[in-house]
């Protein structure tokens, strides 16, 4: 029993894992197209985990028309290749992530109908390229990403909310049906119709405008003044240089909000590390403490005794 548990991790170990759980049955994956594999054998409701390392999507691209949920252990879960997500046939509202913990070089979303469910989640992910973020239905939530290359363009029927995350928008990116909610984004064509908390640079846009709409910028730090009537400002703090670039190569603001006192009325930082939930590079997944976990023999028995205790997350 000992040799048998021993060579699976073993084999494990060489190659990525990836886990598929259906109806509370674990099957495993660890061949060199593993994601691939997984996804084929997976139906709606199922949950796939993806171990530490890089996945291989063989053909380059891999198309999502299933209602599930990819989970990784963090920025280590590294798919190669552009996914394609179209999810049209589900009727009923989903409470998965449809990826948390994940890094992903291109994520593509295809117009979706009525029928897509009416919320999805996009939590603790980095992504290198995002395209058409705003078709992933009615409410799609982005929660604690890093979007290297945004564009959130889509059907004029859905919303985006961005919570705690640092967004690079590029030239051809409309925010104008997007909340913000303590975000470093650079602002492009559109404002958010509502920022809250957020720092927002110019990006390549001198003064973007508001698509002939009202939108609402309330304790934000802008690298700007905005010149929009159409643009309701409150409690917010420009910088004084406006050549000078509030954000570094990262997204992370160059400036010392609390020392130069960019603070709101209630005490809050302006960006990703103000507001309820900071911005996190860690998984919503628990990790194991191999530290203080063991696996030991009884030979009495004939039975292992397995011991693991997970890190907070």
């Amino acid at each position: 029993m000992i040799v048998a548990v021993c060579a699976f991790f073993a084999a494990s170990a060489q190659n990525p894992m990836v886990t598929l759980s259906h109806n509370g049955e674990l099957s495993f994956f660890t061949n060199l197209t593993a994601l691939e594999s997984a996804y084929s054998a997976a139906e709606n409701g199922d949950t796939i985990y993806l171990s530490q390392g890089e996945f291989i999507v063989n053909s380059g691209s891999l198309k999502i028309s299933k209602d599930l949920s990819i989970v990784g252990s963090g920025y280590g879960s590294h798919i190669l290749g552009d996914i394609t997500v179209s999810i049209s046939n589900q009727n009923e509202v989903s409470d998965m992530p449809l990826f948390d913990g994940v890094r992903l070089d291109k994520l593509t979303f295809s117009f979706m109908s009525s029928n897509t469910p009416k919320t999805t989640e996009i939590r603790r992910c980095w992504i290198r390229t995002l395209e058409g973020g705003a078709n992933a239905a009615y409410n799609m939530a982005y929660d604690k990403c890093y979007i290297e290359n945004a564009e959130f363009n889509g059907h004029n029927d859905f919303s985006v909310l961005l919570k705690n995350s640092k967004v690079w928008c590029n030239a051809y990116s409309y925010l104008y049906r997007t909340t913000a909610l303590n975000c470093n984004i650079n602002v492009t064509n559109y404002y958010p119709s509502t920022a809250i908390s957020c720092i927002l640079g110019k990006g390549e846009s001198s003064d973007p405008s508001v698509n002939g709409s009202s939108a609402s910028v309330i304790n934000c730090l802008l690298d700007f003044k905005p010149t929009s009537s159409a643009l309701y400002q409150h409690e917010c703090y420009y910088v004084e240089n406006p050549y000078e670039s509030i954000f570094d190569d990262k997204m992370n603001c160059t400036l010392n909000l609390t020392e130069s006192g960019y603070l709101g009325q209630d005490g809050t930082e302006v960006g990703i590390m103000g507001g309820e939930y900071p911005f996190s590079e860690n998984p919503s997944v628990p990790t194991v403490d191999t530290a203080n976990s063991s696996v030991e023999y009884d030979s009495s028995a004939n039975k292992l005794k397995v011991n693991i205790t997970v890190k907070a997350d």
